[in-house]
């Protein structure tokens, strides 16, 4: 049996401010879809976020974060739901 263990970060932690690679505080605007750092660092803005609240989260209960696959190369294993294909065509049944 899996242990869970429920983690809340604080929603003022600034998981989209935070650059991960130098730990300076850089603005970002809505409009933004890249977070970018004068250190030279950048990725999605909602990846960056994820990855802070993850590394967060896992300095909260006292763990260092593992050094996982990134999450770009994890989505890209991943199939992609494609609801125009999940049903045949021919009989509108779902295809198994």
């Amino acid at each position: 049996r899996k242990s869970h263990t429920l983690v809340e970060v604080d929603k003022f932690f600034p998981s989209t401010k935070l650059c991960t690679e130098c730990g300076t505080l850089n603005k970002i605007s809505l409009s933004e879809r890249t977070y970018i750092c004068e250190c030279g660092y950048s990725m999605d803005r909602d990846t960056h976020s994820a990855l802070n609240i993850l590394r967060e989260g896992m300095r909260l209960i006292g763990r260092e974060p593992i050094n996982a696959m990134p999450v770009e190369e994890l989505l890209d294993s991943f199939m992609i739901f494609d609801p125009k294909e999940a049903y045949s065509s021919e009989t509108g049944s779902p295809r198994l």
